[in-house]
């Protein structure tokens, strides 16, 4: 370390106080408050007053007063670090094991199945032509209806499988006019939010 940086660290760092005895006992007594907690440092400070110890008293030994002081901030800074780290990890562990609980159940219920998504858009798409032309909808609330009509009727049928023939047939008037009434009731609480 140059002259500069010794400089800034004795302007930042308390002086040691100069007996090995005393700097050990300060280093105890400060891990034995960070163990404990501030309602025992006052136990630990009259178990070592009575030993002869004066550096947890200011008026008698400002040195040893400082560094104590110092030594246990830093160790309970030390301690909250290591603490906070311990629960990032907790929290980042059952976020990621959630989210793959998540992504498995969606899997499950609601496979990707393009043929069908794409049969269901173009019924949608279809009906929801006149009301986006008329200026009923904006163009992100076509979007949004497009997609919730979407999810909502692949959730509801999920015994159809994804293979050309089985979409046809499954799309039949009768499901035509049940995801166009899908439609018209999602443009309607559109409609009402807007209101």
């Amino acid at each position: 370390l140059g002259k500069r940086a010794e400089r800034r660290m004795s302007r930042t760092l308390p002086i040691k106080p100069e007996s090995r005895a005393e700097l050990e006992n300060i280093v105890k007594v400060s891990e034995y408050s960070v163990k404990f907690g501030a309602e025992k440092e006052q136990i630990a400070r009259e178990a070592v007053e009575k030993n002869g110890f004066d550096f947890l008293c200011a008026g008698r030994n400002p040195v040893g007063f400082v560094f104590y002081e110092f030594t246990k901030g830093e160790m309970l800074l030390q301690a909250k670090r290591a603490k906070e780290s311990e629960e990032k990890k907790r929290k980042r562990t059952t976020t990621e094991e959630e989210e793959e609980n998540k992504r498995i159940v969606q899997h499950t219920q609601c496979p990707s199945r393009p043929n069908m998504k794409i049969a269901i858009l173009e019924v949608v798409k279809k009906h929801l032509q006149p009301f986006y032309e008329n200026k009923d909808i904006s163009k992100e609330e076509y979007k949004t209806i497009c997609k919730k009509t979407c999810e909502k009727v692949m959730s509801k049928e999920l015994q159809v499988k994804d293979e050309e023939e089985s979409v046809k047939m499954w799309l039949d008037e009768h499901a035509k006019k049940k995801i166009r009434g899908l439609v018209e009731t999602f443009v309607e609480k559109t409609r009402n939010a807007k209101d």
